[in-house]
Order: C-alpha cells, then sequence, then structure tokens
C-alpha cells in the first residue's frame, strides 16, 4: 500500500496545470491474491430475490480483513467534467429542484458520456471485457432495462463517436456479432447503475502526501466491487 500511495504522491508532484494523468498503476505483489475472488472459499456471488445479484459471505470475516482489491475498466477524474467555473452557489433555494428535475430526464451525465466512450474503445479492442465483465452487470433482464431511463447525449459528437462505435463493434468485432444493440442499450445503464466514487478523502486523510491526494478523486465502474450493493 505504501508503494501505491508513493506512486500517488509524485503523480500530483509532477502534474501541470491541467491537474494530474488518471492513474494506472499496477496491483502490488502482495495484493494479487485478493484481486480474484475465486481464490476464497467464504466469498461468493448468489442472487437476492429483493436485491439482485450480490456478494455474500459463507462465513464471519474479522475486522480488517482485505476484501478484494480491484483497477478501475475505466474511470474519470473529477477535472475531466467539472468546471468549477460552472459551480451553483450552494445557497440557491432552486438548486435542488432543478437536479431532481434533469435527473429525471432521459439524457447522459458529461462523466457518464466519458465513460461510456472510454469503454467503447476498451470493447472494440478487448470483446471480452463485455462477454465476461461488463454483460454480468445490472441490469441484465429486459423488463430492467425498459424501465431504466433512455440515454441521450446532448453532444452531437460524443452521439456520433458512440453510433460509429457501436456500427465497428457489429461490423468489425466478429467474437461480438449481432451484439451492438444490447451493448448500444446496456452500456449507459450499466455505466448509470454501477459506478462508484473514487474517493481521496476521508479515508485517506492519514496519508495525504506532501500536496494531498484530492486532485485524484473522480469516478470508475468496476466489475467485481459492483456487487458490493447491498448488505444482508
Amino acid at each position: 500500500m505504501e508503494a501505491l500511495l508513493d506512486q500517488a504522491d509524485a503523480l500530483v508532484l509532477t502534474a501541470g496545470e491541467e491537474g494530474p494523468e488518471k492513474p494506472n498503476f499496477d496491483i502490488p505483489e502482495e495484493l494479487l491474491n485478493f484481486t480474484c475472488p475465486d481464490n476464497y472459499d467464504w466469498l461468493e456471488i448468489r442472487e437476492n430475490p429483493n436485491k439482485g445479484k450480490g456478494w455474500f459471505t459463507k462465513k464471519d470475516v474479522s475486522a480488517g480483513s482485505i476484501i478484494l482489491v480491484s483497477k478501475a475498466l475505466v474511470c474519470a477524474l473529477d477535472l475531466e467534467y467539472i468546471d468549477p467555473d460552472e459551480e451553483e452557489d450552494d445557497d440557491d433555494g432552486n438548486a435542488d429542484m432543478e437536479h431532481s428535475e434533469q435527473e429525471d430526464e432521459p439524457q447522459g451525465s458529461t462523466v457518464n458520456e466519458l465513460l461510456v466512450l472510454d469503454l467503447l474503445h476498451k470493447i472494440i479492442e478487448e470483446p471480452l471485457i463485455w462477454s465476461e465483465q461488463l454483460s454480468n452487470l445490472y441490469p441484465r433482464e429486459s423488463v430492467d432495462i425498459k424501465s431504466s431511463p433512455v440515454w441521450i447525449s446532448k453532444d452531437d459528437k460524443v452521439f456520433s463517436q458512440f453510433e460509429a462505435m457501436i456500427d465497428q463493434i457489429e461490423k468489425n468485432v466478429p467474437e461480438l456479432k449481432g451484439k451492438s444493440k444490447e451493448i448500444s442499450q446496456r452500456l449507459p445503464l450499466i455505466i448509470r447503475y454501477n459506478v462508484l466514487s473514487i474517493e481521496t478523502c476521508a479515508e485517506m486523510l492519514s496519508h495525504p502526501g506532501p500536496n494531498g491526494h484530492h486532485s485524484l478523486s473522480g469516478v470508475g465502474l468496476y466489475h467485481w466491487p459492483s456487487f458490493f450493493n447491498h448488505d444482508h
């Protein structure tokens, strides 16, 4: 863990005016055994009729135990999609109402659009990412897909890139032949419902580095960690 913190320090220290690059650190050798849940005999994914699929323990787990170590399939740093000049005044009484109304609209957020495009690039390069990982995430059933908000990008450039890559998957990725429609419908929803915050505060307050790691905060989409979705 100390090696990862040192790499984070270095990334922040060498960052230019536009901020640090996305971290892409190798998992330390001593933690590699925690990257594959198949190595455990006390953790399994089961179906909960009310909650969907999720992790369950088969025996008591001691406090402080390492449960899982995982890298994000894709991530976006806050600085990539949050413009500090456009932040609304927290005292604006209409802010919450406007935010609520926007959430009900059939559209995608800027960060979700970044993640969708990044994931499509990865799927084209590595089709198994879809068939072995992403396709296992919620929503899986047609009833859930149909009842979910429709993803529409207001950015014509983003939508054009999206359509072009979906077309490329259908025509040029034989492993996913006939899957392009499913991917176009499900991928934005998978991101919407499974994306997790990548926080450097408060859990890293005791290891902030010389200049702090707040600039490495963001969001990411994971495979195995996405099944930590309820407590049972």
